[in-house]
């Protein structure tokens, strides 16, 4: 099922910004959980922007610092060995990527515009965009431009790559943050790795948020089914504290203080003495 997407926009700082998302299973393999089991398998978790948390998988290879070959991966071994020392990880099944685990996304979330395989190389601009057939296609006479009009669709409401070149549009940058949930079984003792992305969230540099699927707090939950059919459900829930009654009076004050000052400033600049229009004009007129 596709789900919707919805675009926020905020000033106020993203490390603000958190998110609380509750797992639980439903039904195990076609068949529906008991209340033990549907409370044991329950799960809820907090996440804030750009703050990084393991999955299992990740956090035994991390662990070994001989599997580290970057700085980013070292960060992370170092992250997970004080993980170690305060007890282990908070979370179980869910864990998120952020914006520098790129490379180890899944190759199926890899639809993302601002996602590049590890294997390619990204290309300027300028080459992709002197490149693109638009550019090397000549300009068609005026009549059949006119006759074309009407004929196909003036809008494109998802355009490709080389139609986005072709009209200028550029892509904004993105930050994105992955929540994932790692749903992996066995099956006759042998595991079997999956995945599965919860929420996809994007910020571009004019601070647009993007949650994809919505926050669904008090509303139905979103549903996912694994390989070996057992079927969990999911809520996101939008967290963030809100903005104390005394910032927001602050903030009030503030300005008014500006707006006042600003009037002062230009007050000071015009001034107060001005030459009478009936002395000036008194001369002309006699």
């Amino acid at each position: 099922m596709e789900h919707t997407q919805h675009l926020y926009r905020t000033e106020d700082d993203l490390k603000n910004f958190c998110i609380r998302v509750h797992l639980s299973k439903v039904s195990h393999g076609g068949r529906m959980a008991g209340s033990n089991t549907h409370q044991q398998e329950a799960e809820s978790y907090i996440f804030s922007w750009q703050k990084k948390a393991f999955s299992q998988r990740e956090y035994e290879f991390y662990g070994d610092a001989y599997n580290c070959t970057s700085a980013l991966e070292s960060r992370y071994s170092r992250d997970i060995a004080r993980l170690r020392q305060e007890g282990g990880r908070q979370n179980g099944r869910l864990f998120c990527y952020i914006e520098g685990d790129q490379p180890n996304i899944p190759a199926e979330l890899c639809g993302s515009p601002n996602v590049v395989e590890p294997s390619q190389s990204e290309p300027t601009f300028a080459s992709r965009y002197f490149s693109s057939s638009a550019i090397r296609r000549r300009r068609p006479p005026r009549k059949q431009l006119l006759a074309g009009v009407g004929d196909e669709e003036p809008v494109l409401e998802r355009p490709t790559v080389e139609e986005r070149l072709a009209h200028r549009v550029p892509t904004p940058p993105l930050q994105s943050m992955y929540i994932m949930a790692d749903l992996t079984h066995s099956v006759e003792g042998i595991d079997i790795w999956e995945e599965h992305l919860l929420c996809l969230i994007q910020v571009d540099d004019g601070g647009a948020v993007s949650v994809k699927p919505d926050f669904n707090s008090g509303q139905t939950p979103y549903r996912i089914e694994t390989r070996n059919r057992d079927v969990y459900e999911y809520r996101l829930h939008q967290v963030m504290e809100p903005v104390p009654p005394e910032h927001i009076d602050q903030e009030k004050n503030l300005q008014e203080e500006i707006y006042r000052r600003k009037a002062e400033q230009l007050h000071n600049l015009v001034g107060t003495q001005f030459a009478d229009p009936r002395e000036v004009l008194c001369p002309l007129s006699c």
